[in-house]
């Protein structure tokens, strides 16, 4: 005899005389309704059949919050890339337009301004002062590569160049 299956049917029979239920037929369905009629590996197996349904049910509603959040991301992530695919290109070309010399074009300013570095370099490494001088009136201004103390120009440019990101019948040609 288990004492704690008997305390457990005691308690649900002194709730269900509470309720006024007191026919045996009413005291064995109140018993039958907290499973205490069953054998112990089966009361057992339900039990943890019960608590795997709880956690599966808590697992999908994780699930499916991340999944309501990750749709979220997602619309931002498309709204942010149309955006920047609509936008201009800014792209960078090292050249010395005064000998008709271009270097090549580059993502980034800094890595042309490095191209032109490196040709001054190879040419008149005698300069240790260099220095990047934007022609102001430009929305886009090119920079300079000059050197020394005196700011002498080298012919060295970076440029910057806007790309469309897409043809456009109605623009001037």
């Amino acid at each position: 005899m288990s004492a704690h299956r008997v305390s457990a049917a005691t308690g649900v029979i002194r709730a269900a005389m509470e309720q006024g239920h007191t026919a045996a037929e009413e005291l064995a369905a109140a018993l039958e309704v907290a499973q205490l009629l069953q054998d112990p590996d089966t009361a057992a197996r339900t039990a943890a059949l019960q608590e795997q349904v709880l956690r599966r049910h808590a697992a999908a509603e994780v699930t499916g919050q991340l999944v309501l959040g990750l749709g979220r991301d997602i619309t931002a992530f498309k709204a942010r890339i149309a955006e920047l695919e609509s936008a201009p290109t800014v792209i960078y070309r090292a050249e010395h337009p005064e000998i008709g010399l271009v270097l090549g074009t580059y993502a980034t300013q800094d890595a042309a301004c490095k191209h032109c570095e490196a040709m001054l370099g190879r040419r008149d490494s005698e300069h240790l002062l260099i220095t990047w001088v934007p022609d102001d009136g430009d929305p886009l201004p090119p920079v300079e590569l000059c050197v020394g103390d005196d700011v002498v120009r080298t012919g060295y440019l970076v440029t910057p160049l806007e790309i469309d990101a897409s043809y456009d019948e109605e623009a001037d040609e």
